[in-house]
């Protein structure tokens, strides 16, 4: 905004304009002309002719409260418009007039602006509002040098006619307070759930109403609220901390679970985003990560091949497995895997318990396999190394492993030892 002061008004709702912008009532009357009249039937403003009761438009609360914050801050406060009547609400025009600072009017989800600081009026008129539907209307105040005043007055085909909405000063306030900023989950491993607890509390010293809990796409992430999500049921937030009463009285609080459970390694993001009445914060955004430092796996060895000797203990070449990222690499597992032979034991004295993070820069960890075949031919199996590389978080190292033979003692069972050999004899 331009000016140095500046009221917005939020209107959310559903605006329907009618076909054919042309207005031809011409009575004396007191019906407020809201457009065409709808040739296939009763026209909306013809309650009067039908002898059907004007509709009533209701407020709640019934002015919007703006606290003294000083020169410059900014307030948002909400005032529902309800359609308390059976037929439908048609506003041919809004008027806001502000004793201190400038004002706008703002309307729909997208907060288009229907009179910008300057006066200009763009609504799309006639505003329809349907019967038993409620629209409402959020008022942004940035405090000039005086106290903060006004009106919004909305003209219609309602009972009263004209219906003002006064905005007027008050001194407390509710604020929203959480007791993390963000969150960091940390590591959490593929396939795993961590929760974390989002204290939120009022800290001022009126009630704070919590207008909606929203949070990104991101499917790893859920929500929960007195054992519901407040994404899908939102009208779960309109008591939270269950106490009976709407909103958070002064000092009350209520905790927001924050769960986490992915399927796959790798940083996941996301924002909590919670909207209140909370003048100088209405929305509150908490950043949310997981997992935020990745480390590289650098294995040395594809695959392990060797021989040894008949009944003695033969060490395979050494594999080492580094961190070549810059953040921490979490190591879950290095083992055999079920199925290899029995012939094979992981060596490795130096390895810690898992799972063990592994620093950038840090040394690596360093392990081999015996081997020790009781009789002589191959043996087969795998090594396994688990890691939170998003794109190598499973390894598998292929072993192979065989001694020869001198005799045919030195085969097992139905074999026969032929040139350092064991051939499978044939049965006649």
């Amino acid at each position: 905004m331009t000016t140095k002061h500046s009221v917005y008004l939020s209107i959310i709702f559903v605006l329907t304009v009618a076909s054919g912008c042309s207005s031809s009532d011409n009575s004396t009357s007191n019906q407020v002309d809201m457009g065409p009249r709808i040739d296939s039937g009763p026209s909306a403003d013809s309650t009067t002719d039908q002898g059907i009761s004007a509709p009533t438009l209701g407020l709640d609360p019934a002015s919007f409260q703006i606290p003294l914050l000083g020169t410059g801050q900014r307030a948002i406060r909400e005032v529902q418009m309800v359609n308390e009547g059976e037929t439908e609400i048609l506003i041919s025009q809004f008027n806001l007039t502000v004793d201190d600072g400038s004002a706008a009017l703002v309307y729909g989800s997208r907060r288009i602006i229907g009179i910008d600081p300057n006066g200009n009026d763009t609504f799309p008129y006639p505003v329809r509002i349907p019967a038993g539907e409620t629209i409402p209307l959020f008022v942004e105040y940035t405090l000039g040098d005086g106290t903060p005043g006004g009106s919004v007055q909305i003209v219609g085909n309602f009972a009263a006619g004209t219906v003002t909405i006064p905005i007027v000063a008050i001194e407390s306030v509710g604020t929203i307070e959480t007791d993390q900023m963000q969150i960091d989950f940390g590591r959490v491993r593929e396939n795993t759930e961590a929760t974390v607890t989002l204290t939120v509390r009022n800290s001022g010293q009126a009630k704070l109403n919590i207008l909606d809990i929203q949070k990104d796409s991101n499917v790893y992430y859920s929500l929960s609220l007195n054992d519901a999500d407040p994404v899908e049921m939102p009208a779960i937030y309109t008591d939270p901390d269950q106490d009976g009463e709407s909103g958070l009285a002064p000092g009350t609080e209520f905790q927001l679970l924050i769960s986490f459970a992915p399927t796959r390694e790798g940083t996941q993001r996301t924002t909590i985003i919670i909207d209140s009445d909370d003048p100088v914060n209405p929305e509150l955004r908490i950043p949310v990560v997981a997992n935020a430092s990745e480390g590289c796996i650098d294995v040395s060895h594809e695959t392990l091949e060797w021989t040894g000797e008949l009944g003695i203990r033969t060490e395979s070449p050494t594999v080492s497995v580094g961190n070549c990222g810059d953040g921490p690499l979490y190591i879950d597992r290095i083992g055999l895997t079920a199925g290899s032979a029995d012939a094979f034991e992981l060596q490795g004295m130096g390895l810690p318990d898992f799972p063990s993070e592994l620093v950038a820069g840090a040394e690596p960890l360093t392990f081999s396999i015996i081997y020790a075949p009781p009789t002589a031919r191959r043996y087969r199996g795998n090594v396994e190394i688990l890691s939170n590389d998003p794109n190598n978080s499973n390894i598998v190292i292929p072993l192979v492993a065989s001694s020869s033979c001198s005799t045919d003692d030195d085969c097992q069972m139905g074999y026969f030892c032929d040139n350092s050999v064991c051939i499978e004899a044939m049965m006649e």
